[in-house]
C-alpha cells in the first residue's frame, strides 16, 4: 500500500478539499423488529480467480491508471452468481448480483458494497463472471482486485433491470429502488455468510453508483433493526440533486455529447414509469425529435436514442413549453418529483466522502456541491474532494485511489 498511498497523495495535491465534521443522526431502533425474511434464493460459485490471473490481467490492461495496481493483489478470490428477493413497485422481484469472496477473508476488514455506475444490459456484473466477461465489466474486475488486495468481501448488486430482472427497464437514478435492492443484497449475503458476516460496511460507487451508494446509506439509516454499521461511504460524481441537474440541462443552449443526452432521456423515462409524470412525450420533445422517438417506440433506456439522429442541443431537443415550465418553476409536478428523488435533504449519521470533477459535463459538479453543502448545513460528517479540471472520465481514477487509500487504513 505504500506505493499506492504515494500515488494517491500525488493525485490529491491539486484538489480542492472541503471538510466538515459534525453531529450525526440516529436510526429508529425503537420500532418493532420486522418479520424474518428469506432474501437469498441461490448463490453458485461461478469462478475461482488465482492471484496470478488477476496480476496478469492488470499488467495487460490498456489503461495505465489500472496498471499501477498490479502489485496489490495478494490472495485468490471466488466469485458467486447470486439470486435474491427484493420488493419493487409493490411486488416481490427476483434480482441478482455478485459476491466476491477471498479464500480466507480478513475478519478485521469491513464488508465492502460496491454499487456500479451506468451500464448497458450486457455489462451487468452477474453475467460477466468468466475471465472473458471482465472485459465488459471493468468495475467487476476492479472489485476483484480490491477483494484480493485487501482480503475483504465485496458485494456487487446488479440493480433492478439487469441480470435476473432484465425484463424490467432499469429505473435509472431512482433512489428508492437502488437503496432497497442494494440493502436486500447485503441481507442476502448475511444469510449466506452466517456468523462470519461482518456487519460493518464500507460503501462505494461512482456515477450512478455514487448516487446508489448514498441511497443505500440512507436506506440503512432509515430502516430499523438492520444491525448494520456504515463505517464510511465514498460517493463519486453522482446525480444527487435532481432539481439542479434538470435545471442545468434544460437551460443549456449548445451542442452536447449524444451519449450524455441519451442518459438524460433514460432518466426522463424513469420519471414517467416510476413517478407517473403526466406530461406526454409529444409535449416534452420538439415535434421533429418526438417523431423520431415515437417511431422507435419511445425506447429511451440503456442509451437506445444513440441509434437516432436526435438533436443534442437541449434547446432544440425539448419543447419550449416543457423547458420553460421546469426552468420557470411552473411545472410543479415534475419539480416535486425531482426534489423527492434527490438526496440533498438526507442527513447522514455516518461518515460520507464525496469525490467529483470540477469540469464534469455529464454529471455536473453542482450535484456534489449542493449535496455536500446542504449536509454541512445540517451538521453532518461530510467531506468533499473536487478535482480541478476533472471530467467524468478523468475523475474516476482519482475516486478509485481515494477508495484504495481508505481500504488500506484498516
Amino acid at each position: 500500500m505504500k506505493k499506492n498511498k504515494l500515488f494517491l497523495q500525488g493525485l490529491l495535491i491539486a484538489f480542492v478539499l472541503t471538510s466538515v465534521l459534525c453531529a450525526s443522526c440516529s436510526n429508529n431502533d425503537d420500532a418493532p423488529a420486522p418479520p424474518v425474511y428469506d432474501y437469498l434464493i441461490q448463490a453458485d460459485k461461478a469462478t475461482s480467480t488465482p492471484v496470478s490471473a488477476i496480476v496478469l490481467k492488470l499488467a495487460m490492461n490498456a489503461q495505465p491508471d489500472y496498471q499501477v495496481y498490479s502489485t496489490l493483489p495478494k490472495v485468490g478470490v471466488n466469485l458467486f452468481r447470486v439470486s435474491y428477493r427484493t420488493p419493487y413497485q409493490g411486488n416481490e422481484l427476483k434480482a441478482s448480483g455478485v459476491f466476491i469472496v477471498p479464500e480466507a477473508p480478513n475478519p478485521n476488514m469491513p464488508t465492502v458494497v460496491y454499487t456500479h455506475g451506468t451500464i448497458y444490459r450486457d455489462e451487468a456484473p452477474s453475467i460477466n463472471l468468466s475471465q472473458a466477461g471482465f472485459q465488459k465489466s471493468t468495475e467487476l474486475f476492479l472489485c476483484t482486485v480490491f477483494a484480493s488486495a485487501f482480503n475483504c468481501v465485496v458485494l456487487m448488486p446488479d440493480y433492478i433491470g439487469y441480470g435476473d430482472s432484465e425484463s424490467i427497464v432499469h429505473p435509472y437514478a431512482h433512489a428508492e429502488s437502488l437503496g432497497q435492492a442494494s440493502l436486500d443484497f447485503v441481507r442476502a449475503y448475511q444469510e449466506y455468510a452466517g456468523d462470519s458476516f461482518n456487519k460493518r460496511l464500507l460503501i462505494a460507487g461512482y456515477s450512478e453508483g455514487g448516487y446508489a451508494a448514498v441511497a443505500l446509506q440512507k436506506k440503512i439509516q432509515e430502516t430499523s433493526h438492520t444491525g448494520l454499521t456504515v463505517d464510511k461511504t465514498i460517493a463519486g460524481s453522482g446525480p444527487y440533486d435532481q432539481v439542479a441537474s434538470a435545471l442545468k440541462i434544460l437551460s443549456t443552449n449548445e451542442e452536447t455529447n449524444l451519449h450524455f443526452i441519451s442518459s438524460y432521456l433514460w432518466v426522463f423515462q424513469m420519471y414517467k414509469n416510476n413517478f407517473g409524470y403526466s406530461k406526454g412525450y409529444d409535449a416534452i420533445f420538439s415535434p421533429e425529435d418526438h417523431t423520431l422517438l415515437k417511431a422507435g417506440g419511445y425506447d429511451l433506456a440503456y442509451f437506445a436514442p444513440e441509434k437516432l439522429s436526435i438533436h443534442t442541443n437541449p434547446t432544440q431537443l425539448f419543447a419550449d413549453g416543457f423547458r420553460n415550465g421546469v426552468t420557470g418553476g411552473t411545472d410543479t409536478e415534475l419539480l416535486k418529483m425531482l426534489a423527492d428523488n434527490s438526496l440533498t435533504e438526507f442527513a447522514p449519521a455516518d461518515s460520507l466522502l464525496f469525490v467529483s470533477g470540477g469540469a464534469d459535463t455529464w454529471v455536473d459538479p453542482v450535484n456534489t456541491r449542493s449535496a455536500c453543502g446542504k449536509m454541512y448545513a445540517k451538521g453532518c460528517k461530510v467531506w468533499m474532494y473536487e478535482v480541478p479540471g476533472g471530467d467524468h472520465y478523468t475523475t474516476l481514477p482519482v475516486f478509485l485511489a481515494v477508495l484504495l487509500d481508505r481500504m488500506g487504513m484498516y
